[in-house]
């Protein structure tokens, strides 16, 4: 498998608060090819930015997610919650640290982690096929028939993420 990975700090911020983790390798506002692999996990960790310490939260998830075995990682996302929620209130200021993750896990099966609204695609032939849904206001409301008050929400504005 062939792997592109890309994460580049926001306009305007000071820092990246984005992490893709392959493997063993955490990657920051940096660019790589990885050629010809077999990865064991491939995840995205974004840092909830209305959030102090979001870049903070998104590099202890990938840490952690790697500390855990292969059979572990989909079975642990409670306690990667209440680790990050431990790590933030040991820190002044970043209590309400936040991140979203989402990752494919490979083994016996392929698993999907998901949390919050990093999306998880697989390229079918031409086609791209959406495998997560995002766990905004807006997709909430609108899995609930509430159309009207959809497309008056803050649109962007998560439900589910870890920590924060």
């Amino acid at each position: 498998m062939n792997i592109y990975a890309a994460t580049k700090k926001g306009k305007n911020k000071s820092c990246s608060e984005d992490r893709i983790v392959v493997d063993e390798i955490i990657l920051n506002d940096e660019y790589r090819l990885f050629e010809n692999i077999s990865p064991k996990i491939i995840g995205i960790s974004d840092g909830v930015g209305g959030n102090a310490g979001g870049e903070l939260a998104s590099q202890f998830l990938c840490e952690r997610v790697l500390s855990l075995s292969e059979g572990n990682i989909l079975y642990k996302a409670t306690d990667l919650n209440e680790s990050l929620l431990k790590y933030a209130f040991s820190i002044n200021g970043k209590e309400k640290m936040a991140a979203t993750f989402s990752a494919v896990v490979f083994g016996k099966d392929t698993r999907i982690l998901h949390i919050g609204n990093t999306r998880i695609y697989a390229v079918q032939g031409s086609y791209l096929k959406q495998l997560t849904t995002d766990h905004t206001t807006y997709n909430h409301l609108k899995l609930r028939g509430l159309h009207e008050e959809a497309e008056h929400c803050n649109k962007s504005e998560i439900v589910s993420c870890f920590g924060g």
